[in-house]
C-alpha cells in the first residue's frame, strides 16, 4: 500500500501545485518534509491541505488502500466555463458528482446546444447535463470529442477526420483540434 506522503505529493503533482501553495496552511518546509516521507502533518493540517486540492479525506485514504499510485481518480469533478477550456489553470466554477470516476486532470462542461442530440444517436446529451471530458489531443474515430475550431470549443464526434454533429441542423467542422475526450455525463438537462 503506498505511503501518505507518496499519495498526497502525486495528487499535488497532478493538480499542478507547488509547495509554497499551501502556506497559510502549512509552511513549504513543513509540506516538503511530509512529502520526503520525514514528517508528519497533523489531522486538521491534513484535511485543509486536501480541501486545497479538491480532494475528500474519504478519497485520499481510498487512493492509500489501492496498489497503484498512477492515474488517480476523483468522483467530484472541476465543472469549467468552454471559454476557459485552453487556460493553463482554468478556475473551477464548482464540482459535479461522477460516480464513475474520472482521471484528475478531468473536467465537466455543461451542454449548451442541441449539437449531440437526434432521433437516430444511441445516446444523447441534453442541454445542460454535463459532460465529462479528459483532455487528451489525439483520439481514434468515432470518438466523442472537445474540438477548438475558429476560437471556439465545441462538442462533436470524430469520424474519419472530421467533426460530426448528431443533430444535422449543426455544422460538421472539417479541420480542428482536438483538445479532449468525452468520458461521460451526468444529469439530465
Amino acid at each position: 500500500m503506498p505511503e501518505a506522503h507518496e499519495i498526497f505529493s502525486a495528487i499535488r503533482k497532478s493538480k499542478k501545485l507547488k509547495q509554497k501553495d499551501f502556506i497559510g496552511i502549512a509552511s513549504r518546509a513543513t509540506i516538503g518534509r511530509f512529502e520526503q516521507g520525514e514528517g508528519d502533518l497533523p489531522t486538521q493540517v491534513l484535511i485543509r491541505a486536501l480541501r486545497k486540492m479538491n480532494i475528500t479525506l474519504g478519497e485520499f485514504v481510498t487512493r492509500m488502500e489501492t496498489e497503484e499510485t498512477h492515474g488517480f481518480h476523483t468522483k467530484n469533478v472541476n465543472v469549467i466555463n468552454w471559454t476557459d477550456i485552453a487556460q493553463e489553470d482554468p478556475e473551477a466554477q464548482g464540482t459535479i458528482f461522477y460516480p464513475n470516476g474520472a482521471k484528475l486532470e478531468s473536467y465537466a462542461l455543461k451542454v449548451r446546444d442541441a449539437a449531440m442530440i437526434s432521433p437516430d444517436f444511441a445516446m444523447n446529451y441534453p442541454v445542460g447535463c454535463y459532460i465529462i471530458v479528459e483532455p487528451m489531443k489525439s483520439v481514434n474515430d468515432n470518438t466523442l470529442v472537445i474540438v477548438k475550431a475558429g476560437g471556439t470549443f465545441h462538442f462533436r464526434r470524430k469520424y474519419r477526420g472530421r467533426f460530426i454533429p448528431a443533430n444535422s441542423e449543426f455544422e460538421t467542422i472539417e479541420k480542428g483540434e482536438v483538445v479532449g475526450r468525452v468520458v461521460g455525463w451526468v444529469g439530465n438537462g
